[in-house]
């Protein structure tokens, strides 16, 4: 597959897995992240986050920097 990893946002956690062979990233926010497994979003004293991502045809980096 030319897939390398799929990212998504409005998540406001910072989650990741695979789905298949392809990892999947969720971005925390930028400004508060929810508690993990809520039903109820609830926001926590977790920092404000962004997801930075590097890529090339040959490889696939990515990290959260937290605020």
């Amino acid at each position: 597959s030319s897939v390398k990893g799929v990212f998504c946002g409005h998540v406001h956690q910072n989650v990741a897995g695979v789905l298949g062979r392809v990892p999947v990233w969720a971005t925390p926010s930028t400004a508060y992240q929810f508690a993990p497994g809520s039903w109820i979003p609830r926001p926590t004293r977790a920092p404000a986050a962004h997801r930075e991502i590097e890529f090339s045809s040959e490889m696939l980096r990515t990290s959260v920097v937290n605020w």
